[in-house]
């Protein structure tokens, strides 16, 4: 009798098991699902909003670009490119994305909560791919800013020096 119960146990353990793959399973689809139900929703989506007249912030098909007094970004592709003034010569730095002070999801949210928060102003069906496609500038790395920064600084004082 003491093994029947083993047996019941081990049972009981293969059921527990069988139910938590299964639940893990239903839960990777509903992941997915969920996941292509927003993109697909971003894919159609495009929106301009004016936040306190300080910034802007464009979005069209997975592509974002912000404007405020400091200058212009862009979010495409997972990276974020920021336009910079390197010694009257501009470039983009790129930056990985979870670098960025902007994400898509939140864009989004801005849009969405820009009807009961004061100063946010956004117009849907009213950006164009052109506004948010990257310039044709030089795109380096922050390595190379780095470098070239550093190469200013060092011509800078040279020239302190003669």
């Amino acid at each position: 009798m003491a093994g029947c119960g083993k047996d019941d146990q081990s049972q009981v353990l293969k059921k527990k098991a069988a139910e938590k793959a299964k639940e893990s399973a239903v839960k990777q689809v509903e992941d997915v699902a969920e996941a292509s139900a927003k993109k697909a929703s971003q894919e159609l989506v495009n929106f301009k909003c004016d936040i306190a007249g300080m910034q802007t912030i464009y979005f069209y098909k997975n592509k974002a670009k912000m404007e405020t007094p400091n200058g212009e970004s862009w979010l495409l592709d997972d990276y974020d490119y920021v336009k910079m003034n390197i010694s009257g010569t501009y470039y983009l730095i790129k930056y990985p994305g979870e670098q960025s002070d902007m994400d898509l999801e939140g864009m989004m949210k801005t849009y969405r909560n820009s009807k009961i928060t004061p100063g946010v102003d956004c117009e849907l069906d009213s950006v164009t791919e052109a506004i948010v496609t990257l310039p044709n500038l030089q795109i380096i790395t922050p390595d190379e800013l780095q470098d070239k920064m550093m190469a200013m600084m060092t011509e800078q004082m040279g020239a302190g020096l003669t």
